[in-house]
């Protein structure tokens, strides 16, 4: 018979940001994902590799994680948005 041939790889993590890391109430903040070749998947079930999020909570935390094929890798570091308060 024929030889196959089966490579074996890794995804890579997805590298975070976001445009701030500060916002008032109900403002959107927009986070992106660099150096996924597939689906970027965040921790709020949002996919893409761009998104756009409302914080809820005082303290709101983003991950993500790259899924190509079956293949996911390991999650991205965490960013934190914090929603102040006005003086």
């Amino acid at each position: 018979s024929n030889s196959v041939q089966v490579k074996v790889g890794t995804v890579s993590i997805p590298l975070v940001v976001c445009n701030t890391d500060l916002v008032c109430k109900g403002e959107t903040v927009t986070l992106k994902a660099y150096g996924c070749e597939g689906i970027v998947v965040w921790s709020n079930g949002l996919t893409g590799k761009e998104v756009i999020v409302t914080p809820t909570d005082s303290v709101s935390r983003y991950s993500s994680y790259c899924r190509l094929g079956d293949c996911v890798s390991k999650n991205s570091d965490t960013l934190k948005v914090v929603i102040g308060l006005p003086t």
